[in-house]
């Protein structure tokens, strides 16, 4: 048996459409996470990762499906959840950054550090 300390379980999303039908960001959604933990959620803009992280936080309410965090159902926010929002600007130049150590670090990996200066100089 495992400790889940957040189960998500079978939660969708859906918003009205323009022509009287539904539009879903997400369906039959599942995760589970032990106590400690650490996860990562990645994907295109628009997929639902933020809706997926509202609703985890208590800001958003999911079209189906349950969420459970340290044994206790989601209805809302709570002291003992918090969620940070990220500007954009501090998102960009933090991703400049990782691009520059990333690339720095291939090019010297495959042209050694002499050769490989300014392989990448278009990314910067």
């Amino acid at each position: 048996m495992t400790d889940r300390f957040i189960s998500i379980e079978a939660i969708a999303k859906r918003y009205p459409g323009a022509a009287g039908g539904e539009i879903a960001v997400f369906e039959n959604l599942w995760l589970s996470m032990a106590r400690g933990e650490f996860g990562c959620v990645i994907g295109h803009s628009g997929c639902g990762k933020t809706t997926v992280l509202n609703i985890l936080a208590g800001l958003d309410r999911p079209s189906d499906g349950t969420v459970i965090v340290d044994g206790q159902a989601i209805e809302g926010t709570s002291l003992d959840r918090a969620v940070i929002f990220q500007s954009q600007c501090v998102a960009a130049v933090a991703y400049r950054a990782w691009q520059r150590r990333l690339c720095r670090d291939f090019e010297m990996a495959q042209l050694g550090p002499r050769q490989g200066q300014g392989a990448c100089a278009d990314l910067h």
